[in-house]
Formats: structure tokens, C-alpha cells, sequence
């Protein structure tokens, strides 16, 4: 049989593995909320799922339970609120970002394109940087946005072409770093 992925903690010193997913499938993207809990991808059931647990490995929750979507890329905001990536809907309008409370209620699409991806929250927040397929003056790209937690005020501020990827929000929130090919369209 093939190994797959499985989520561990380590110390930060070093030492002290601890194997947290035993299962066939791939679990994988983890991300600590800011009770202490995990977030996770994992395709236990054939599709990519955001699941839940303690640290400890004990209560293993499926939040999204979608049987066609894939969901992906779980963030956590430092008041618990999820953001991740949903694609595989009967209509592409339906793919995107979403926002869900801890427990995966409250899920709310913010409004972004099917190409959006790899999220990142400001420490706040108040804010999640991702990176979308645009197409700018006549330059094809991927590009990094920003936009309010709930999904409005959205501003490309890279607006270059070229391929833009992995935005991280500075400590204060003033600045986003992120990595540049100009010579590479997305």
C-alpha cells in the first residue's frame, strides 16, 4: 500500500513527535486555531474536506462535509474564523473563497474568482491577501489581492502581469510581501 500524508506536532525545541492522522488518505495543510485546535485538509472520502481537531489527535471533525467540492487551504484568523478555497461546484460561480465560523458554521462565499488561492490572513483580522488570475491592461497574470475579511474593498496591488505568488501580511498590516517571476505568466 502507498503512504499518505498524516499530521504530526513536534516540540519546538525538538523532540516529542507525535503522530496526530492515521488513515489512508492524505491529511495535509495543517494550521493551529487560536484555541489550540488544528485545521486540516484531508480527501478521506474521495474529496478534499476541511476537518477539525485537538491537539492531541482526539476529535477528528469533518467541517465541510461537501461529497463533490474540493476544499482546501484552510486559514485561521486570530478570532477563530476560517477562510478556505472551494472548488468543484455544478456552476464555477460557486468556487472561490469562503469564510466559516470554528465549528463550520456560518459558511459565506466572499466574492472572488474560481482561480483564487493561497490565503493568508492579516494579523488583525481584518484583512486576507490571496492570489488570483487576472487579466490587466492586456496582461495576462496572476496577481495578489487584498480584501476586508467579509470580502468587500478588494484592491489588486500588484496590477503588473507576470506571476505573483505566496502574499504575507507584515506585522502591522502596512505592507505584503510576496514572490515575483515578471517572466512568467500564471
Amino acid at each position: 500500500a502507498e503512504a499518505k500524508a498524516d499530521i504530526h506536532v513536534v516540540n519546538a525545541a525538538g523532540g516529542g513527535v507525535m503522530r496526530l492522522t492515521e488513515s489512508p488518505a492524505e491529511d495535509f495543510d495543517p494550521s493551529f486555531t487560536p484555541d489550540g485546535d488544528i485545521v486540516f485538509t484531508s480527501d478521506r472520502f474521495n474529496n478534499r474536506d476541511i476537518w477539525r481537531m485537538l491537539t492531541n489527535g482526539m476529535g477528528q471533525t469533518n467541517l465541510t462535509q461537501s461529497e463533490t467540492r474540493q476544499e482546501q487551504e484552510p486559514r485561521v484568523a486570530p478570532d477563530g474564523r476560517i477562510a478556505f478555497v472551494s472548488r468543484g461546484a455544478a456552476s464555477p460561480e460557486d468556487d472561490g473563497i469562503y469564510v466559516m465560523d470554528r465549528d463550520g458554521f456560518g459558511r459565506a462565499r466572499l466574492p472572488s474568482t474560481s482561480a483564487a488561492r493561497n490565503l493568508r490572513w492579516s494579523r488583525d483580522g481584518s484583512r486576507i491577501a490571496f492570489v488570483d488570475g487576472t487579466n490587466v491592461s492586456g496582461k495576462t497574470g496572476v496577481d495578489i489581492w487584498v480584501m476586508k475579511g467579509d470580502g468587500t474593498d478588494q484592491t489588486n496591488v500588484t496590477r503588473t502581469g507576470g506571476f505573483h505568488d505566496y502574499p504575507a501580511f507584515s506585522p502591522d498590516g502596512t505592507k505584503v510581501a510576496y514572490v515575483s517571476d515578471p517572466t512568467t505568466s500564471g
